[in-house]
């Protein structure tokens, strides 16, 4: 029996036929959303969200479909952050630079959503984003080819939006996220002994600063794991890819999680352990379905290995 509590409001439960969860009345005021989660028989984590409290729970359940209730605040909506994945866009960008995955990399806060696009149009003036603010305006901003010219753009709509603070403030990214996200684009460009020390300093300054779960933290664990895999040093691959997928998928980009995978499996391999690659195949397989027909036929041709 799991209990979602807040101090304030009365329980209540809800019975579903795998397991009963108490889930505190909210005020009247607010309204409810349905939520139904997969579970597989295995570990899930769920995030309900009370007004501004985001309550996470691990739970055990059988397989098959759960309902589960979140209680949900009448507060603004989420400011949404469109980066256009149009292949003209995203040709525009700075060399090994993904606009999609910088943006994901400058905000942690809950009240950012950053999602694929399709075109935004003036494509030669791409790469393009499309900023949805919380009183239903948009704005538009263009030539985001990397992290550094996406912090001046930003910076210059903060400057000239308008806004409530609060509302404004959202769109502020981290000082230290948006340094860090222009140390790993740099470090794509640099022999692997170099990029390992810059993304050591990127993890260190996360994790020091209280930003050990962001999407930017996850992507230097990931980044740092394939350059550990390429010098050889599979071990070390292995440990900071297992942290990637372990400890911040939540946060993870698909991106970051693809190289985390891909670099698992890879450092298994050299490490002649065709079992185990197996094994973390099969979980990539369910834990990212786009890729599943590719990682079908690699299982199917690594198991004839074993």
């Amino acid at each position: 029996m799991l209990s979602l509590a807040t101090s304030s409001f009365q329980a209540t439960p809800i019975v579903c036929p795998f397991i009963q969860i108490f889930i505190h009345s909210p005020p009247s005021h607010w309204t409810t959303k349905m939520t139904t989660i997969r579970t597989h028989g295995q570990r899930r984590t769920v995030r309900a969200r009370f007004g501004i409290l985001l309550s996470m729970v691990t739970i055990n359940l059988m397989s098959g479909w759960i309902p589960i209730v979140a209680a949900l605040s009448n507060r603004d909506p989420a400011v949404t952050v469109k980066v256009c994945q149009n292949k003209h866009c995203c040709k525009r960008a700075s060399k090994n630079v993904d606009v999609l995955q910088t943006m994901s990399n400058f905000f942690h806060d809950d009240d950012i959503r950053v999602v694929e696009s399709s075109c935004l149009s003036h494509c030669d003036m791409g790469p393009n984003i499309q900023i949805d603010l919380p009183n239903g305006t948009s704005k538009l901003l263009h030539h985001m080819t990397g992290a550094q010219t996406c912090a001046v753009h930003l910076a210059t709509l903060l400057a000239n939006e308008q806004q409530e603070s609060v509302e404004r403030s959202k769109l502020a990214p981290h000082k230290v996220l948006v340094a860090a996200s222009k140390v790993m684009e740099q470090s794509q460009t640099l022999p692997l002994t170099e990029q390992i020390r810059y993304l050591s300093s990127v993890i260190s300054k996360l994790e020091t600063s209280d930003l050990q779960q962001t999407a930017a933290n996850a992507h230097a664990h990931a980044l740092r794991a394939q350059a550990y895999a390429e010098q050889g040093m599979s071990e070390i691959a292995i440990h900071d890819a297992q942290h990637v997928v372990r400890d911040l998928a939540d946060v993870a980009t698909s991106t970051t999680l693809t190289v985390a995978y891909r670099t698992w499996v890879d450092a298994e391999q050299q490490q002649q352990h065709f079992h185990d690659a197996v094994t973390i195949l099969q979980e990539w397989y369910h834990a990212q379905p786009t890729y599943r027909t590719k990682l079908q036929r690699e299982i199917e041709s690594l198991a004839q290995r074993l």
